[in-house]
């Protein structure tokens, strides 16, 4: 039998709240994303609205479910593109993290803060796990 998450609910509840009152989101997360991470702002600087929405709405999907956030997963596929190829930092997860829960969380629940911690900290858990693997795996062939 699987556990759903309890905090699931309550994100989702935030989101659709959020979704009622302010429409689409993603200009607002990127604003904030960029102006606590400039460098991910130089990095992301070629991308436009659509492809913003497209990644945000990934995040989404990630904090909704852990149904990618295991081993190879959905997220390690998506962390080996980003950190290697890309050179994403742990530090702008963060900072991207922290911007969506920003613009969603006030006007939230008073326990919803507590939601979106546990949720945003599987993902950086999952980070945390991705890059030891791969330090790891640097150090055995080494």
């Amino acid at each position: 039998m699987t556990v759903v998450d309890p905090n699931i609910a309550i994100v989702t509840s935030d989101l659709e709240r959020v979704a009622e009152t302010h429409g689409d989101i993603t200009a607002a997360v990127y604003e904030r994303f960029f102006d606590v991470s400039p460098e991910s702002e130089a990095l992301l600087g070629h991308t436009d609205q659509a492809m913003q929405g497209r990644m945000l709405q990934q995040t989404l999907e990630l904090l909704l479910s852990d149904e990618h956030l295991g081993p190879d997963g959905y997220l390690d596929w998506e962390l080996d593109n980003h950190l290697i190829g890309y050179r994403v930092t742990r530090a702008m997860y963060l900072h991207y993290l922290k911007a969506i829960c920003e613009v969603v969380v006030p006007g939230a629940k008073p326990h919803a803060a507590e939601a979106w911690h546990a949720r945003t900290r599987k993902i950086v858990d999952r980070i945390d796990a991705f890059e030891a693997r791969r330090a790891g795996a640097g150090a055995a062939e080494a």
